[in-house]
C-alpha cells in the first residue's frame, strides 16, 4: 500500500497524520497488514517484527537512544535529494538484523506516512545499507527525512543511487518487519 501525499503538505500535517493514523508493522511480501505495534515510548521509535515459519512472531520497539547506543557506521553518499556528497551516520542494517536475530529474506520497511517497500534484507546488507540517524553530523528531523533514513554508500558505489535503485532509499522509517508473512 502506498499513500501519495500532496507535494506541499506541511510538516505539521504530516506530524498530525502520524499521531492520528494507526501505527503498525507492515507485513512483508507487499501485503499490507497493520497490527498493533509493540509498546513504544515515542511515535518516532522503531517498531521491529521478525516473522519465522512455524514460530510465534517476535516484536519489539527500539528507541532512538538505543539505536544511538549501538555501533555507528558512517557512509558518504550522493543522492537525488541532497546536494553534493553527504555523510550519513547510523546503525549498519547488518547490525540491526543481527540484534533482532534476522538475516536474509524479505524485509518490509514502513515510513511515518505509511509508505512501505519490501526489499531483500541480504541485498541491503550486501549493499552496505545504514539506518542513518545523522546527516553531516546533525540529527535528522522529520522535515529532513529523519529521524531514520535507509541510505547506501553511493559515493563509492554510484549505481546505488541510480534511478532504478532510488526506491530502496526509504526515509522516515518507523517500522521494519523481517521475514515472510
Amino acid at each position: 500500500m502506498t499513500i501519495a501525499l500532496p507535494a506541499r503538505l506541511s510538516a505539521v500535517a504530516v506530524w498530525a497524520a502520524c499521531l492520528v493514523a494507526p501505527l503498525g508493522v507492515i507485513a512483508a511480501a507487499g501485503v499490507a497488514a497493520l497490527s498493533a505495534p509493540p509498546a513504544a515510548a515515542s511515535a518516532l521509535d522503531l517498531a521491529v517484527a521478525v516473522h519465522r515459519e512455524g514460530e510465534a512472531d517476535a516484536e519489539t520497539s527500539i528507541t532512538l537512544a538505543e539505536l544511538a547506543a549501538m555501533p555507528q557506521t558512517r557512509v558518504r553518499a550522493v543522492t537525488p535529494w541532497t546536494e553534493g556528497v553527504v555523510e550519513f551516520e547510523g546503525v549498519a542494517f547488518a547490525d540491526l538484523a543481527a540484534r533482532v536475530g534476522a538475516s536474509g529474506g524479505p524485509v518490509a520497511l514502513t515510513a511515518l506516512n505509511a509508505y512501505q517497500i519490501t526489499l531483500d534484507a541480504g541485498q541491503i546488507i550486501a549493499d552496505g545499507g545504514v539506518l542513518a540517524m545523522k546527516m553531516d553530523g546533525k540529527p535528522m528531523s522529520v522535515r529532513d527525512k529523519g529521524p531514520l533514513w535507509l541510505v547506501f554508500p553511493s559515493e563509492a558505489r554510484p549505481e546505488l543511487a541510480a534511478t532504478d535503485n532510488t526506491h530502496m532509499w526509504i526515509w522516515q522509517v518507523n517500522a521494519i518487519a523481517f521475514g515472510p508473512r
